[in-house]
């Protein structure tokens, strides 16, 4: 749908826009529950927010079928998905597409979620101030989904993915020097900067995709994409983070040493996987110089403001 709205060198800034809007959003909602929580924390009160979120959500579907798409999604939908599903294990740069899709989504699985139980277990945190945490992760995803778009556009969305999975390792190795007591203040940045790997990684993909794969082949490669990075990935990272989570406490005298542990041999494992990001063909754009990129910014900037 991406790729029917803008071309695939304008997919950049769309996915930026409509991403930092969405996070912009996600990040207010969760104030303002976390908000009401803190005023009235009875069940009704959790009733009346999930009744609320539920409605939002069906009625977000009416607005889902008014928009207009061409003839070229059902087109290429009537065609044979396993044909594009054999031609995306056949052609190299989907395959590298794949593996690095693959890696983002098990490295996201291992470090973000169980960041917000490392703190809740290790520093015995307040569900409240996960609350507060969590909006810090979606301003990051908010206010970098913008920048990300310029990013992309500038240096190529294959360097971009390479910047946000340094970041998660970045983001699970320093766990090791983090104090015994709870850093509140760091924490704010640490979940920032996991919003701003995520964005840039969920942004990247798609824009790197719609300028790899044949138009008429979108649709099946799309659906082995999916399969890939999601189920296969997503299975893969529950079965490693479970039996990580099952038997690394065992060697810790305390839970927060368990999760230092954790996230060290997290970094560790997710070191090798960089190579397979390095190996991503690159595009045209990453052909430009440091002084092609600095006088496309100053271009910029000097008739933005006449």
């Amino acid at each position: 749908l991406v790729g029917e709205i803008a071309y695939s060198n304008g997919s950049a800034k769309l996915l930026a826009v409509a991403n930092g809007i969405f996070f912009f959003f996600r990040m207010s909602t969760i104030a303002l529950i976390t908000f009401i929580i803190n005023t009235n924390d009875s069940i009704w009160t959790l009733i009346c927010i999930v009744i609320f979120g539920a409605t939002c959500g069906i009625t977000s579907s009416k607005f889902l079928r008014n928009i207009d798409e061409t003839s070229a999604i059902s087109d290429s939908a009537k065609k044979s998905v396993a044909e594009d599903i054999r031609w995306g294990l056949r052609d190299a740069v989907m395959r590298k597409l794949l593996l690095a899709g693959f890696m983002f989504n098990l490295a996201w699985i291992m470090t973000i979620p169980i960041t917000s139980l490392a703190i809740k277990r290790g520093y015995d945190v307040k569900d409240s101030d996960v609350l507060i945490f969590t909006i810090s992760l979606s301003a990051g995803s908010c206010i970098m989904s913008f920048a990300g778009g310029y990013i992309a556009k500038l240096f190529g969305p294959r360097r971009q993915m390479m910047l946000s999975y340094l970041i998660l390792i970045f983001t699970s190795a320093i766990w090791m020097i983090l104090p015994d007591k709870m850093p509140y203040f760091y924490f704010l940045l640490h979940f920032f900067m996991l919003g701003t790997a995520s964005i840039w990684g969920q942004n990247a993909a798609p824009h790197y995709f719609l300028q790899t794969v044949p138009q008429h082949r979108q649709v099946g490669a799309s659906m082995l994409v999916a399969v890939v990075t999601g189920v296969i990935s997503g299975l893969t990272g529950i079965l490693l983070t479970g039996g990580m989570l099952e038997t690394v406490p065992e060697f810790s005298s305390t839970p927060l040493n368990g999760y230092k542990l954790y996230f060290c041999i997290t970094a560790m494992l997710l070191i090798p996987g960089f190579w397979i990001f390095k190996k991503l063909t690159p595009l045209p754009v990453e052909k430009r110089t440091i002084s092609k990129i600095v006088s496309i910014w100053i271009s910029y900037f000097v008739f933005r403001r006449h």
